[in-house]
């Protein structure tokens, strides 16, 4: 009887952690629906996603007016069609992302622009994440310096195995 009261457990606990997806459907910097409300709302393990009516009527970007900062294992998928794309930016004032101290982040399909930080990473700056997975993301670049140019080979996971990952000084615009 206690095994099944155990293996009861267990399935029930499983259940209700399963990760969620969030859906962002504003392009505001916050306030309910945005990017910024549901990285504050997830949980680790959770993924971010974009509503499709976001770019219903042509490419349009998500304006942040200070860095996101996190520190919590999170999926974030991009938003773009072959004719349209969800921009992702800082404004040129400021990076987007910080993340923190967890296990792994995952940032899929998304296309980052004017991001700035004068020290650290203007799109994303990532430290004592033991797992960060980039894959399909495009940076628009200003410029290109030569430690940019190794921020960008870290991305492209030409240098693996580290356990902070700090990508890209400067996304400067189209």
């Amino acid at each position: 009887m206690k095994k099944l009261i155990l293996l009861i457990s267990f399935i029930v606990l499983g259940i209700t952690t399963q990760a969620t997806v969030h859906v962002v459907s504003s392009k505001n910097n916050s306030g309910t629906g945005t990017l910024r409300s549901k990285i504050a709302t997830a949980v680790s393990g959770d993924t971010i996603r974009f509503n499709p009516n976001l770019i219903a009527n042509g490419s349009d970007s998500i304006v942040l007016n200070s860095e996101i900062a996190f520190s919590k294992s999170l999926t974030i998928t991009g938003l773009y069609t072959p004719t349209d794309t969800l921009f992702l930016s800082g404004g040129g004032t400021n990076r987007m992302f910080r993340v923190d101290t967890t296990t792994f982040v995952v940032f899929d399909s998304l296309v980052l622009r004017n991001g700035f930080d004068v020290f650290d990473g203007g799109a994303v700056f990532a430290q004592n994440v033991d797992s960060a997975v980039v894959k399909n993301l495009l940076l628009h670049l200003k410029f290109l310096m030569l430690m940019e140019l190794f921020m960008v080979l870290k991305i492209s996971g030409l240098l693996e195995g580290l356990r902070s990952l700090q990508f890209l000084l400067l996304v400067g615009v189209l």
